[in-house]
């Protein structure tokens, strides 16, 4: 009788000991969901905030280039064209003397001409034409003779892949990107000397960016940030790619990213 009583004990605190293990299993499983759960929402929030600043960065670098379009079109081309409609108006008076109706010809010949380049330039700053027709390695060699043409700019540029395989869109996104570096590196970082390189590895393409400008503190880039860096970042995320900077004062910079 004892030993069915200690048998019974024993059982039940096996029982016991097995209930509360399952309920500690549980408990345990339960909070390791849950804090997955919040571990995961926190990353999807993370992703949705990124997306939404790339967004904004897109839509605010959208309204500067309207507006700059806006600008370029008033500023250039409308107000030539006004100056021809005025020298055109003057030569119906035929009161005006020969030697000065051909000084006005030359005139409007000369300001026709300038009319053509600036409605040139406003396109290719829209869509580089030779981007369009040649591909984007023939639209980087000529970005980068017209920069040492007007600035004193030396560069070191070397490509080891087909960049002409990528479709147009992505191959404009990176010509963007280059040229904002660029321009980065002459506005801000005085610089004389720019390397530009292409390479494949393990089936992933890099594009390495250097110069020689002034620098900065990297642990200052967030708070140094501006609309043009915003811009780099949005293209690198329509790229699928990541990116990595690395600068100091007075040792120019390494821009490097994937795609």
């Amino acid at each position: 009788m004892l030993e069915k009583a200690n048998l019974a004990y024993t059982v039940f605190f096996v029982l016991l000991f097995l209930i509360l293990a399952s309920v500690a299993i549980s408990i345990f499983i339960y909070k390791a969901k849950n804090k997955f759960f919040k571990a995961t929402l926190a990353v999807k929030e993370l992703e949705i905030k990124f997306q939404k600043e790339i967004l904004l960065s897109t839509l605010i670098t959208q309204e500067q280039e309207r507006e700059r379009i806006a600008k370029d079109l008033h500023d250039e081309i409308s107000s030539m064209l006004n100056v021809q409609s005025l020298n055109l108006h003057g030569l119906k008076n035929e009161a005006i003397e020969q030697k000065q109706r051909m000084l006005k010809i030359d005139e409007l010949l000369t300001l026709n001409n300038k009319v053509v380049e600036s409605a040139r330039q406003i396109a290719h700053n829209l869509l580089p034409p030779v981007l369009e027709k040649f591909g984007l390695n023939t639209a980087l060699e000529e970005l980068i003779a017209d920069f040492e043409k007007n600035n004193t700019l030396s560069f070191n540029y070397n490509n080891n892949i087909d960049l002409d395989e990528l479709d147009k869109e992505k191959q404009l996104h990176i010509f963007r990107i280059v040229q904002e570096l660029i321009n980065n590196s002459i506005k801000h970082g005085k610089a004389n000397t720019i390397n530009l390189s292409f390479e494949k590895n393990k089936g992933n393409r890099f594009c390495t960016y250097t110069d020689n400008g002034i620098g900065f503190e990297t642990n200052k880039l967030e708070n140094a940030k501006g609309l043009g860096m915003h811009n780099i970042e949005s293209r690198i995320a329509f790229l699928n790619g990541q990116y990595q900077i690395n600068s100091d004062v007075n040792k120019g910079i390494l821009f490097k990213f994937n795609f």
